[in-house]
């Protein structure tokens, strides 16, 4: 079953605390871009019978990081990136720079600021990933019309050429990594995501 390419937003920052994404494209899910099939039964987190919404009861001496949200997300990010290097090893370009192309292509970011917020980068780092990108002619740089002070990012032909291919091969790896995933499981995994994000949000 095809996995969309954000699970990028799992693994699309360089920092361990990244935001989370705010805008997945769909691709095979039997789910809209924020619905869910909730689980039949609520996440154990830490292995305390705490039944996700119920954390008053939790004993932080019987903390497991093999049942912590936490420790398992950032572990996933940590693994999953490890096994797209072979995505980019043949392209032009990283993975953090696909991730800020990819933001692009779906209306994330449309300024440096923007972007570096979305990234959870500093604007230094973010501005050298966008020179890198321009250099290659896969981005360009505009003034807004209305705001002269403002320098809009756009994807350029070739960077959207890029960007889609880098997106097959990274969406391929998901399928991989899930064919033994029932499709409601997926489509469940999804929703859990999407509603930690959302909370997260809230506070990020």
């Amino acid at each position: 079953m095809a996995v969309e390419a954000a699970l990028y937003d799992v693994q699309h920052a360089e920092c361990s605390d990244a935001r989370p994404a705010t805008h997945h494209e769909p691709t095979g899910i039997p789910v809209d871009d924020d619905n869910y099939v909730m689980f039949d039964k609520e996440i154990d987190c830490l292995g305390n019978d705490c039944q996700g919404s119920n954390m008053s009861s939790i004993s932080h001496d019987a903390y497991d990081p093999e049942r912590s949200v936490g420790y398992l997300t950032k572990r996933v990010f940590q693994l999953a990136r490890i096994g797209l290097e072979p995505v980019f090893a043949d392209e032009e370009i990283t993975h953090i720079q696909w991730s800020a192309l990819m933001a692009l292509q779906h209306g994330v970011g449309g300024t440096a600021a923007e972007l570096a917020r979305h990234l959870c980068h500093d604007t230094g780092a973010t501005t050298r990933i966008l020179d890198t990108l321009e250099e290659r002619d896969l981005i360009e740089r505009s003034r807004c019309t209305t705001d002269r002070r403002v320098v809009r990012l756009s994807l350029t032909d070739a960077g959207r050429i890029v960007t889609d291919r880098c997106k097959e091969k990274v969406i391929a790896c998901w399928d991989g990594w899930l064919a033994d995933w029932p499709g409601e499981d997926v489509a469940r995994f999804v929703g859990y995501l999407l509603r930690l994000r959302n909370t997260l949000e809230t506070v990020a």
